[in-house]
């Protein structure tokens, strides 16, 4: 896992709450609608449709938080899931607003989210697996393999180590400044 800077794990802590807010307003309506103020309307279909539709738009904003959480942390979401998630979102919120204006909420919830993975968003390493590869095998363990500094070099030597060949460190490891065994 990425280190997290102040900012992303406050970002990760709004959209927690963006989740619970959309499931505690779901939770709310069918309190008041179903115990509350209970009536013959509320079972009709229409009346189990729009309870249906803000089932599917509390899933539907948790669902979308998950992402949003997942790319703050830089793990490996595409964004296209989450834009698809908006649209459904918004789309689902327009036919109970009807009935409960403040189901427009989940509009400037899904804007949020938006805005949030717009900010602190982050696109997963695209050498994740070699990376995990070269920890896994605990080869040599020392070695200051970065991809900027490395190029080419990392490759070859990553791609030695996932078709299990034995790598000589003293040969293929250069030495950068700064590094543990760098000699003027």
């Amino acid at each position: 896992m990425n280190p997290l800077t102040l900012s992303s794990k406050f970002a990760m802590a709004v959209t927690a709450g963006i989740a619970l807010s959309g499931a505690v307003y779901v939770a709310w309506f069918y309190f008041a609608v179903l115990v509350l103020y209970p009536n013959k309307a509320n079972y009709s279909p229409f009346g189990l449709a729009i309870l249906s539709i803000m089932l599917a738009l509390a899933i539907s904003n948790a669902a979308m938080a998950r992402l949003v959480w997942n790319r703050i942390d830089g793990r490996s979401v595409g964004s296209a899931k989450i834009h698809v998630l908006a649209v459904v979102t918004v789309l689902l919120s327009l036919p109970p607003a009807l009935l409960s204006p403040t189901t427009i909420g989940f509009v400037i919830l899904v804007i949020f989210l938006l805005l949030l993975n717009w900010k602190f968003g982050r696109s997963p390493d695209p050498n994740l697996v070699r990376w995990s590869k070269i920890d896994d095998q605990h080869t040599a363990p020392h070695l200051d393999l970065h991809p900027l500094r490395e190029g080419a070099r990392f490759n070859q030597i990553a791609d030695k180590l996932s078709a299990d060949k034995k790598i000589d460190t003293a040969k293929e490891t250069p030495i950068w400044p700064g590094t543990p065994g760098f000699r003027h």
